[in-house]
C-alpha cells in the first residue's frame, strides 16, 4: 500500500511548516527584544534589514523554485516523504 498526498495538500503542509518556523523565530526575537529595551529604533531598523535580506536572498527563491517544481509534476498522488526531498 502506498501512502501519498495531492499537490495542494503538499503545498499547504509546506506553508504551515514555514509559518511555524517563522513564528518560532519571531517569538525568540520578541522575547530577546523585551529583555533589552534600549535603542529600540535601531533594533527595528536592524530587524527590518535582516528580514528583507532573508526574504529577497533566500525565501523568495525557495518559494518560487519549489512551487514551480510541485506544479509541474503530474497530478498524481505524491508521497509525504517528498517534503524532505526524498522521492
Amino acid at each position: 500500500m502506498k501512502y501519498g498526498v495531492n499537490r495542494q495538500v503538499l503545498l499547504i503542509t509546506a506553508g504551515i511548516v514555514w509559518i511555524v518556523a517563522g513564528a518560532n523565530i519571531l517569538r525568540i526575537g520578541i522575547v530577546t527584544w523585551l529583555n533589552d529595551s534600549q535603542y529600540w529604533l535601531f533594533k527595528v531598523g536592524e530587524a527590518t534589514v535582516v528580514f528583507l535580506l532573508f526574504f529577497v536572498l533566500v525565501f523568495r527563491k525557495l518559494y518560487y523554485k519549489h512551487t514551480r517544481r510541485i506544479e509541474q509534476k503530474k497530478k498524481e498522488i505524491r508521497s509525504i516523504v517528498t517534503l524532505n526531498g526524498f522521492s
